[in-house]
């Protein structure tokens, strides 16, 4: 990568003014932030209590199979009624029933892993369309954003999946090489072998960084100049190789103001909360106090960072986008 001595393409005072003005006027980028950086967990929990009456109900409706004695020897005696449920469930399940329910629960989490690349790209095109919407002093909608940001989806699933996942491919076989080189009697092999994996993990620590800064460019060539996802990330590589320092330079002061946002708040509540602890063992009532504080600042500070990390996201890819439209056609050989 090397350093351009041109002129600055931008200012980031101007781009902070800029994001910061269409952030303001259009809210609606806040939902496609909030869409975009989220990540969402489910967790099922169900209990019930069961008595006697209750269990041997149940173990009327399992059969009784020859297999039960063996699951039994496995488990051990029943030492509670919901253990006697369990071995007595066990036993009567056929073998082939534990295959079958693996390949579901693969199924499902192959389904679910796709589900949410798809969600993750339409929720990057849609803030970036949004974006570039707002940028055109126009007023973005979510009817129309939401139906635009589909067309991207396939490009952008492309640059998500396809080259982090040659990188990884070219971690796991530098690994395989490593393990190879416990079973090479020859120290000259093993030297060769050992040489070409530094150089394999150099070049491959480079071409991570390479891709994180390509990917800067490449979903905004996707949205903006509607470039299928191989040459988008290569053009991207491209304007990174160019404007390498002045992205480390945007980046260096956005991560500062993000930690000034959401870190200096939370490193102040763990200071009240270490605070508390200590105060305890002289006034019990100070450091119980501080550490009720500190929770409740705490519980707070999460729901609230739901809402401004959803408009910290929309204004960064404001501030990013910007310096796009401002080099746009300029580094692209």
């Amino acid at each position: 990568m090397e350093k351009t001595t041109s002129q600055s393409d931008w200012e980031i005072g101007q781009l902070y003014s800029t994001a910061w003005t269409h952030i303001k006027k259009h809210k609606v980028l806040w939902l496609f932030g909030i869409f975009a950086g989220a990540s969402s967990s489910f967790n099922f929990n169900s209990s019930r209590s069961l008595d006697t009456k209750d269990i041997e109900k149940f173990k009327d409706f399992i059969p009784h199979t020859p297999s039960k004695e063996a699951a039994l020897d496995v488990l051990g005696a029943a030492t509670s009624p919901l253990q006697e449920v369990l071995n007595h469930i066990v036993s009567g399940i056929p073998s082939y029933f534990y295959f079958i329910l693996g390949l579901e629960i693969f199924l499902l989490v192959a389904i679910g892993v796709v589900i949410a690349f798809i969600a993750k790209a339409w929720g990057q095109a849609a803030l970036l369309e949004g974006v570039q919407t707002s940028l055109a002093d126009q007023t973005p909608s979510i009817a129309e954003v939401s139906q635009k940001a589909f067309t991207h989806i396939r490009p952008l699933l492309w640059l998500s999946v396809v080259p982090p996942l040659v990188i990884s491919l070219g971690f796991i076989l530098i690994a395989l090489f490593g393990m190879v080189l416990f079973f090479v009697p020859n120290g000259f092999v093993k030297l060769i072998i050992g040489i070409a994996m530094v150089i394999g993990v150099i070049a491959l620590i480079w071409a991570s960084v390479s891709l994180t800064f390509a990917q800067i460019w490449a979903p905004r060539l996707v949205v903006v100049d509607k470039k299928m996802g191989k040459d988008a990330l290569f053009t991207g590589h491209n304007i990174a190789r160019k404007k390498f320092w002045a992205m480390v330079l945007l980046g260096i002061v956005n991560a500062i103001a993000g930690f000034f946002l959401f870190g200096v708040p939370v490193a102040i509540v763990a200071g009240i909360f270490v605070g508390g602890i200590f105060a305890h063992g002289t006034n019990g009532t100070l450091g119980v106090s501080l550490i009720i504080i500190s929770g409740t600042i705490f519980i707070l500070l999460i729901l609230a960072y739901s809402l401004f990390g959803g408009i910290w996201e929309a204004f960064k890819t404001l501030v990013w986008s910007k310096a796009y439209l401002q080099i746009r056609g300029k580094y692209e050989q």
